[in-house]
C-alpha cells in the first residue's frame, strides 16, 4: 500500500502517518465550515431575510479585517501547537454558544450568527495552513500541499451529501453541535500530529524565535510599502484589478443565488439540505477537475488562457442572469463560480506571481489576499445597498425586474475582469522578459524556465528573443529550455547560431538541434567535425552519432585520430553509444590503451568515457582504477562507478567514503544503489575501521532507509567512545522520519541521551576550570573546553528531534555568536521553548562565573564524588580525541609533580597518532624549540592561535593547518620572493623582520617592515 501512496502521491518514506492526519485535520475543518456555512445561510435568509444580506457582506469585510490583524499581532508571539489547540477549544465553545443563544429565537443573533461564521470559516483556514507550514517545510510542502487540499474537497463533498439526511433527524440549528465535536476531534489530532511527527512538537514553537527586537511596523505603514510597490508593477496592477473585480461578480451571484433559494425554499431545514446537496455536487466536481484537469490543461494552454476560463464563464453567466434571473440562472451561476474558483482559477491565478521576485512576492501577495480581497466583498455589499435601497424602481420601470441592474452591475465587473484576464497574460510574459535582464541570475534562469513552460507560439517569441540577445549565459539556457519542451517551431531559430562567433554557443546550438532530431542540418554537422573548436568538433560527434544512422561509423572513424585528448575521448563515448558492435570493436582498442596509458591525463579521459557510457561490465575495470597512485584517477573512477549503480561496487565506494575528496560521489552512488545495500551500510557503520566512513555511512543510513535501520542508529547514539559517530546518529535521526511507536522509542533514546550528554558537558567544565586554578597550561582548558562546546552542540542536535528545529538551531547560534548581548535573551528563550527539565540545566552553562564558582556548579550536577587533576589527566590520556590527548601530554610535560606523570607520558609517546607521540617524546625529553631541529606542531598551534588571522580557530582547527606548514629560515639579506612572481604560498613570520621594497636594487624604496607574527 505505502508502495503505491509514494508512486501515485509522491510521498516520501516517513512522510504517510503526517500526511494522513494533515489530510484528516482538513477534511474535519472543511467538513465542519460546509455544515456551519449551510446552516448560517438557512438561519439567516429564514429569520432575518435576504434584503439585510449586502448588509453582512460589509459587516464581514469589517470584522474579518479586524480579526486578522488581531491574529497576525499574537501568532508569531505564542507557541504555534498551543495557539491552534487553544483556539480550535474556542471555536468549540464558540459554537456550542450559537446553539444555545439560537433557542432564545432573538433575531439579531440570527445575523450576528452569519458573522461568526464568516470569521471561524476565514481564521479556521488561515490557522490550519500556518501550521501546516510548521509540519511541511518548504519542499514538502511543494510537493504534499496539494494532496492534503484534496481533504478539503473530499470534506465538501461529504459535508453536502450528508447534510439532508442529518438535518432530516437533528434540525438546522444542532448543526452547531455538529461542528463543535468536529473541532474538538481537531485538538486531539493536531496533539497526535504534533507529538508525533511535525517538526512543531507540542513543546516547541513552529517558527524560529528571533532573538533580536524586530523593528514595529505600523498596519498602515504595511499597508502603504505594500501599496507602493503594487503602483510600480503592472502585472501586480492587473493582480489587483482581478481580484477586485472578481470578489464583487462572486458576492453579487452569492446575493442572488441566496435570495432565489430562499424564494424557492420555505422551510429551513429543507433548505439547509438542499444547500448542503449543492455543495457536495459543486465540491464533487471540484475534486475531480482538480485531480484529473487543471494541471494537465494549465500544462497544455499556459497560465495566460486559463486564467480567463473563469471570468469568461461569468461574463456569460451574468449575462444569463441580466436577461432572465429565476433560480436556474442563479443556481448556474454559483455553480460554476464554486468549481472554477478552486480549481482551473486558484491554480492559475496564484502562477501568476512567479514572475515577482522571491523576496517581494509574500508582500505582494499579503497585500492583494489580506486588503484588497476583503475590501472589494465589503464594496459589493455597498453595492448590493445602493442596488436593492436605490436602484430597485429604476430595474421595476425598466424591466419589471427588481434586480435587473442588479445584475447588470454583475455583468459590467465580470466584462472587466475578463479585461483584466485577458490582459494578465501579456503582463505576466512582459514581467517574465523583463526579468531576463534582471541582475539576479536566479531570477533570470527562473523567468526563463517559465517562459518555456508557457507552450504557445507567442510566448516562445521570447526565447527567440533571447537567442537574439548577446548574453551568452542567457543563449545557452534559452537553448537548453528549447531542447527541453522540444520546441521544434525554433529550429529555424537556433540553425543561425550554428555561425556564432562563440564556440560554445555553436556547440549548445548543434546539441539543441540533434535533441530536436533536425536531420535537415545534418550536413552541417558533418561539416563542424572539422571546426577548429574542440567543444564544437565534440558536439558536432554527439550530433552526427545520434542522427546519421548506420553512416556515423565512417563518418567518426576519424575523430579517434583527432589531436585533442577530449574529441577522441567524445569520439569513443559515442561509437560505444550508437555505433553497435562495430562501433564498441573499433573503439574499444583504443580505450583499452587509454586506460594503459602512463599519461595521466589520458587515463583520466578513459574514466571518464567508463562514466558516460554507464555500462556495467566496466565494473571491474573502473574498482581496478581505485587503485591508481594519482588522486585525480581514482575521484573519477568514484564518480564513474557511482554513475554504473552496479552493487558489486558497493564495498568500493563505502571504502572511497574515507577520502574527503571522493566522499561526495561515493555517497550519491550508494544512495541510488537503494535498499539492497542496507546490510553492507550497516556493517560498515558499526565496524569499520575509518570513523570518517562510519560517520557518512550513518548519514546515509538516515537520509535513504530512515526507520529500516533505527537499531543502527541507536546503537551509534551510545558510543561513549566517538563522539562524532553520537553527532552523526542525531543527524541520521534527524533525516529518517521514524514514525509510530518507534518514534516514541527514539524519543526515549533522545531523552536518555541528551541526559548523558549533559553530564558530561558539566563534568568537562568542571575539569576545565579545575585545571585554571591548578595554572595548568591555557592551551588545555581550552582544549577541555572545545570538548564541552561540542558536547553541547550535540545536545542541541538532540533537543531539535524533540522540539522545533529550527527554532533550537537558532537559539543555538546566538548563544555562540560573537555578540555577547544576545545571550541572555536567548537564554530566556530557550527556558520557554518547552522541556524545561532539560533547558533548566543547559542555562547555567553559559553564566559567566569564575573558575571556582563553576566547579561548585558542575559539582551540584555531578556529585561531591567529582574526579580529581590525577583521575581527569588518565581519563584525558585516554580520550577518543587525539587533539585531547596530545593537549594532556604537553600540559604534563609541564607538570612536574603529577602523580603516575612519567608513566601517562611514555603510553602517549606510544600513541598511534603521530601529533600525540611527538608531543608526548618532547615532554619526555624536555626538548624547547631552541633545542630541537624544527617547531613540534603543538609549539606551531601555540604560535598560530597568536596570528589575528587564526585567533578565532579551535585548537583541533588549528591542528590541522599546523600538520601541513613547513618552517623556513631566511637568512640576512635574503630575497624570499619578487614582484609579479605566482602567489603559491602564505608566510607567517615567528620571529625577525622582513622588508617589503620596491624599486631597483640600488635605490630601493621601503614600503612597509613585517615583524612577528605579520
Amino acid at each position: 500500500m505505502k508502495t503505491f501512496l509514494n508512486k501515485a502521491f509522491n510521498i516520501h518514506e516517513g512522510e504517510h502517518g503526517r500526511v494522513f492526519l494533515s489530510w484528516l485535520i482538513f477534511l474535519l475543518i472543511m467538513t465542519g465550515i460546509i455544515i456551519g456555512r449551510n446552516a448560517r445561510d438557512s438561519i439567516f435568509l429564514k429569520d432575518v431575510g435576504v434584503k439585510f444580506l449586502p448588509y453582512m457582506f460589509v459587516l464581514n469585510a469589517v470584522f474579518v479585517v479586524l480579526v486578522s490583524t488581531i491574529y497576525t499581532a499574537f501568532v508569531d508571539k505564542m507557541d504555534r501547537t498551543k495557539f491552534l489547540v487553544g483556539s480550535l477549544a474556542l471555536y468549540a465553545v464558540i459554537t456550542f454558544a450559537v446553539r444555545v443563544v439560537l433557542m432564545m429565537n432573538l433575531r439579531w443573533f440570527s445575523a450576528a450568527t452569519y458573522v461568526i461564521v464568516q470569521i471561524l470559516w476565514l481564521v479556521g483556514l488561515m490557522q490550519f495552513w500556518t501550521f501546516m507550514g510548521d509540519v511541511f517545510d518548504a519542499r514538502e510542502s511543494k510537493r504534499l500541499f496539494p494532496l492534503i487540499g484534496t481533504g478539503g474537497l473530499v470534506g465538501m463533498v461529504l459535508a453536502g451529501f450528508g447534510a439532508k439526511p442529518v438535518v432530516a433527524v437533528i434540525g438546522t440549528n444542532n448543526l452547531f453541535l455538529v461542528w463543535s465535536a468536529m473541532f474538538g476531534l481537531c485538538i486531539f489530532l493536531v496533539l497526535a500530529l504534533s507529538a508525533r511527527y511535525g517538526k512543531s512538537k507540542a513543546s516547541g514553537p513552529a517558527r524560529p524565535v528571533s532573538l533580536a527586537p524586530p523593528k514595529k511596523i505600523s498596519q498602515w505603514q504595511e499597508f502603504k510599502a505594500g501599496l507602493d510597490y503594487i503602483k510600480g508593477v503592472r502585472l501586480l496592477k492587473t493582480l489587483v484589478l482581478i481580484n477586485l473585480s472578481m470578489w464583487i461578480v462572486f458576492t453579487v451571484v452569492d446575493y442572488e443565488f441566496s435570495k432565489a433559494v430562499a424564494a424557492r425554499f420555505t422551510d429551513k431545514d429543507a433548505l439547509t439540505g438542499f444547500l448542503g446537496v449543492f455543495r457536495a455536487a459543486a465540491g464533487f466536481l471540484c475534486l475531480v477537475v482538480q485531480l484529473g484537469f487543471t494541471t494537465r490543461l494549465i500544462s497544455r494552454f499556459g497560465v495566460g488562457r486559463m486564467i480567463a476560463v473563469h471570468p469568461l464563464f461569468m461574463g456569460g453567466a451574468t449575462a444569463f442572469m441580466t436577461a432572465k434571473l429565476a433560480f436556474l440562472s442563479a443556481s448556474f451561476a454559483k455553480f460554476g463560480d464554486h468549481v472554477l474558483l478552486y480549481t482551473l482559477q486558484d491554480s492559475s491565478y496564484q502562477m501568476l506571481y512567479n514572475p515577482i521576485p522571491p523576496e517581494r512576492r509574500g508582500r505582494a501577495r499579503a497585500f492583494v489576499e489580506g486588503y484588497v480581497k476583503p475590501v472589494s466583498m465589503g464594496l459589493a455589499g455597498v453595492l448590493l445597498i445602493v442596488s436593492v435601497q436605490f436602484l430597485a424602481p429604476i430595474s421595476t420601470a425598466l424591466r419589471g425586474d427588481p434586480e435587473f441592474l442588479t445584475c447588470l452591475i454583475s455583468f459590467v465587473f465580470a466584462a472587466v475582469w475578463i479585461y483584466a484576464s485577458l490582459r494578465a497574460n501579456a503582463d505576466y510574459v512582459k514581467a517574465l522578459t523583463d526579468n531576463l535582464t534582471s541582475p539576479s541570475a536566479s531570477l533570470r534562469a527562473e523567468s526563463l524556465k517559465h517562459l518555456s513552460k508557457l507552450g504557445d507560439q507567442r510566448n516562445l517569441e521570447a526565447l527567440r528573443g533571447v537567442l537574439k540577445s548577446d548574453n551568452e549565459d542567457m543563449i545557452q539556457f534559452a537553448l537548453e529550455m528549447i531542447a527541453d519542451i522540444k520546441a521544434r517551431d525554433a529550429i529555424s531559430d537556433v540553425r543561425p547560431l550554428l555561425r556564432h562567433p562563440s564556440n560554445g554557443i555553436q556547440a549548445a546550438a548543434v546539441d539543441t538541434l540533434a535533441a530536436l532530431k533536425d536531420k535537415d542540418s545534418l550536413t552541417q554537422f558533418i561539416a563542424l567535425l572539422g571546426d577548429d573548436g574542440p567543444a564544437v568538433r565534440c558536439a558536432a560527434i554527439r550530433a552526427v552519432a545520434r542522427l546519421a544512422g548506420d553512416d556515423s561509423l565512417d563518418l567518426l572513424r576519424p575523430m579517434l585520430e583527432d589531436p585533442k585528448r577530449k574529441v577522441r575521448a567524445q569520439a569513443v563515448t559515442s561509437l560505444i553509444q550508437a555505433g553497435g558492435l562495430d562501433g564498441v570493436l573499433l573503439a574499444g582498442e583504443l580505450l583499452k590503451k587509454m586506460i594503459e596509458s602512463k599519461k595521466t591525463k589520458t587515463r583520466a579521459a578513459a574514466v571518464d568515457i567508463l562514466r558516460h557510457i554507464k555500462a556495467r561490465h566496466f565494473t571491474p575495470t573502473l574498482m581496478e582504477l581505485l587503485k591508481d597512485p594519482e588522486p585525480e584517477i581514482r575521484a573519477r573512477a568514484v564518480r564513474a562507478l557511482a554513475k554504473c549503480k552496479d552493487p558489486r561496487a558497493t564495498d568500493a565506494l563505502i571504502g572511497a567514503l574515507s577520502y574527503p575528496r571522493l566522499a561526495h560521489d561515493a555517497q550519491k552512488g550508494l544512495a541510488d544503489l537503494g535498499k539492497k545495500i542496507l546490510p553492507a551500510l550497516q556493517k560498515a557503520a558499526a565496524e569499520h575501521a575509518d570513523l570518517d566512513v562510519r560517520r557518512r555511512c550513518l548519514l546515509l543510513i538516515g537520509k535513504h532507509h530512515g526507520g529500516d535501520a533505527r537499531d543502527t542508529l541507536l546503537a551509534a547514539l551510545k558510543d561513549e567512545a566517538h563522539p562524532a559517530l553520537r553527532g552523526a546518529a542525531l543527524q541520521a535521526l534527524s533525516a529518517a522520519h521514524i514514525e509510530g511507536g518507534a518514534a516514541a522509542d527514539v524519543r526515549k533514546h533522545v531523552m536518555d541521551f541528551i541526559a548523558q550528554e549533559i553530564r558530561a558537558v558539566y563534568t568537562l567544565r568542571y575539569a576545565a576550570a579545575l585545571f585554571q586554578t591548578k595554572s595548568a597550561p591555557e592551551i588545555f582548558p581550552e582544549a577541555i573546553s572545545e570538548q564541552a562546546m561540542q558536547g553541547l552542540d550535540r545536545v542541541f542536535q538532540a533537543l531539535g528531534l524533540l522540539l522545533d528545529q529550527t527554532t533550537v538551531r537558532s537559539i543555538w547560534a546566538k548563544l555562540n555568536a560573537p555578540d555577547k548581548s544576545l545571550v541572555p535573551l536567548a537564554l530566556e528563550t530557550l527556558e520557554n521553548i518547552g522541556q524545561k527539565d532539560i533547558t533548566k540545566q543547559i542555562t547555567p552553562l553559559f553564566e559567566e562565573r569564575s573558575p571556582e564558582d563553576t566547579m561548585a556548579v558542575c559539582r551540584d550536577v555531578i556529585g561531591k564524588d567529582a574526579p580529581g587533576p590525577d583521575a581527569l589527566l588518565e581519563r584525558f590520556a585516554r580520550d577518543a580525541s587525539p587533539w585531547i590527548r596530545g593537549c594532556t601530554a604537553y600540559a604534563l610535560g609541564l607538570s612536574a609533580d603529577a602523580p603516575g606523570r612519567i608513566a601517562l607520558l611514555e603510553a602517549l609517546a606510544a600513541d598511534s597518532d603521530p601529533f600525540v607521540a611527538e608531543t608526548a617524546h618532547a615532554a619526555l625529553n624536555k626538548q624547547t624549540a631552541q633545542e630541537a631541529e624544527a617547531m613540534l606542531t603543538m609549539e606551531k598551534i601555540l604560535f598560530l592561535k597568536t596570528v589575528p588571522i587564526f585567533a578565532g580557530m579551535s585548537g583541533e582547527e588549528l591542528r590541522a593547518i599546523a600538520e601541513i606548514v613547513e618552517e623556513e629560515e631566511i637568512k640576512r639579506g635574503d630575497i624570499l620572493f619578487y614582484e609579479g612572481e605566482p602567489g603559491e604560498d602564505m608566510y607567517m613570520i615567528v620571529s625577525g623582520a622582513l622588508q617589503a621594497l620596491k624599486g631597483r636594487p640600488e635605490d630601493n624604496v621601503v614600503l612597509a617592515t613585517l615583524g612577528e607574527r605579520d
